[in-house]
Order: C-alpha cells, then sequence, then structure tokens
C-alpha cells in the first residue's frame, strides 16, 4: 500500500474523480470522526432521485456519495462527505493522509 502525505485541496481533487474510495472526516454537526466507505459516479447515479439543493454544496465544501453501509442496511444511503474536514482517504491501493 502506498502512503501519500498531501494537503485537504489534493485529497478534495482525487475523491471528486474517484468512483470508490474510503474516508475519514470530522462531522460538522458534532464533531465526531466518522469513517465512510463510499461509492460515485455511476453507482451515486444509480440511488439519486432527482431534485436539487436548497444550498451551494460546492460553496460548503461537501461532495455527495453513497454510504456502501448504507446500501446494505436499507436506509438511504446518499450522504455529504466534509472535504474541509478529512483527515484521510483511501482509493485503490494509495492512502492520501493530511500532513
Amino acid at each position: 500500500m502506498l502512503l501519500i502525505r498531501t494537503d485537504r485541496q489534493e485529497i478534495s481533487s482525487v475523491l471528486q474523480n474517484a468512483s470508490e474510495f474510503t474516508v475519514c472526516f470530522v462531522k460538522r454537526g458534532d464533531g465526531q470522526e466518522r469513517v465512510m466507505h463510499c461509492l460515485r459516479g455511476q453507482a451515486f447515479d444509480k440511488y439519486v432521485k432527482g431534485g436539487t439543493l436548497r444550498y451551494s454544496a460546492v460553496e460548503k465544501d461537501l461532495l455527495a456519495v453513497v454510504d456502501k453501509e448504507k446500501v446494505a442496511s436499507g436506509e438511504n444511503p446518499i450522504r455529504m462527505v466534509s472535504l474541509s474536514s478529512s483527515e484521510w482517504a483511501t482509493v485503490g491501493q494509495a492512502t492520501f493522509v493530511v500532513a
């Protein structure tokens, strides 16, 4: 496994282009650390029902993803990942860690 020390902006860029990844971030609401196994791309499109957000996810530095654990439990799997508070992310064999 490859370990890459980087900044949050680089992690954000990598995640926006990845189709499957694991990310660790601090939740905005309660400050808890959260590890989420995520899907994007065609897997994400399968769960989107349409409509628009009442806010700009880009302005709030959020990334919409499908939480694989929620898919398995039958809950609504769409979640938002806070890119500005990401601590690390694993994409394929590479792990990106905020230095």
